[in-house]
């Protein structure tokens, strides 16, 4: 596995049950239009609601200004604000979260539990020729003399050529 994994698994509503699978870097976006990567025939579900945005670091899910907003864990993320006055305009801002695997987004009448699997990482060591091998995990605190007692033993098998200046 290479790129970050999103799996949205149908847990209830109008959507036959089954999962929806996208990978980083493509976005997923959820609602009612045939343009939708998800597409939910609900009538209290916006053309285009809400986008599932992967990125480097963190998978977001953001309400598109939606009616009746998103949910994620029952907590409403964003929904359309009302308009005071016809002569007044107020933005719609859309709310956005961070999500995590497990978290249940509610989109209209369907419920999704999002399970998110990111690439292993490879365990990366360095070797310096000379050197001690160092095990891998947390090392305790030196203090600076202990430091500076063992820079001159790691330096020790390093040569450098320094030019003589002929006078």
């Amino acid at each position: 596995m290479s790129a970050t994994t999103i799996i949205l698994n149908v847990v209830r509503g109008n959507c036959p049950p089954g999962q929806f699978t996208f990978e980083y870097p493509v976005p997923c976006l959820i609602g009612r239009a045939r343009d939708c990567d998800v597409c939910l025939d609900d009538p209290t579900v916006s053309r285009h609601h809400c986008l599932i945005a992967v990125s480097a670091t963190a998978v977001r899910i953001r309400d598109l200004h939606s009616l009746n907003g998103t949910r994620v864990n029952s907590c409403l993320i964003g929904k359309r604000l009302p308009r005071p006055s016809s002569d007044t305009t107020l933005p719609n801002v859309g709310d956005e979260q961070e999500l995590r695997s497990g978290d249940e987004i509610r989109v209209g009448k369907t419920v999704f539990r999002i399970d998110i699997r990111k690439p292993e990482m490879p365990e990366v060591r360095l070797a310096i020729r000379g050197a001690p091998e160092v095990p891998a995990g947390p090392r305790e605190r030196e203090s600076p003399r202990d430091m500076t007692e063992r820079l001159p033993r790691l330096g020790a098998n390093v040569r450098t050529r320094v030019p003589l200046s002929r006078g």
